[in-house]
């Protein structure tokens, strides 16, 4: 393919693309993406408190905190996003313009699922900061593996 074909195909998705309003963008993106941003919000408030207290858990311990665990952290973010896209996918897909409704429980057991992820992960930092949580920990993680296998049905 010619230079001068590249230059035009990119120039007219330019343009496609900044025709397109955003609420248009946004409201694709909630149809087949995602779209429990309150949910979001809640994820995003736990995973910064696990950064945070993973970071003063290392610090505390004289741990060097290095770009390795951020660098973690990205990869999670990832992963996390990846994961509710695909639960979103999987419990809102249609056939022939039908609603499948056969996966509707799904988001709420795989959102408290990642939930819990991040709660027990910031327990078990503070824990690890000498303040006594360890029973809340265990009270988590058997409600964790409790979701889990409730969704191996």
């Amino acid at each position: 393919m010619k230079l001068e074909s590249l230059i035009v195909i990119k120039y007219s998705l330019t343009t496609l693309i900044y025709s397109m309003s955003f609420a248009t963008i946004i409201s694709l993106f909630q149809k087949y993406a995602f779209s429990d941003f309150e949910y979001a919000k809640y994820l995003l408030i736990l995973m910064l408190l696990d950064l945070i207290t993973g970071i003063t858990k290392a610090m505390k311990n004289k741990v060097a905190v290095t770009s390795y665990g951020l660098k973690r952290t990205c990869i999670k973010v990832i992963q996390y996003f990846s994961f509710v896209v695909t639960i979103h996918v999987v419990s809102h897909f249609e056939i022939s313009g039908q609603s499948q409704d056969l996966f509707n429980w799904l988001p709420r057991v795989a959102y408290i699922y990642l939930i819990l992820i991040e709660a027990k992960s910031i327990f078990e930092n503070i824990h690890s900061m000498e303040f006594d949580i360890k029973w809340l920990i265990d009270v988590v993680e058997k409600f964790k593996n409790n979701q889990k296998n409730n969704s191996d049905v």
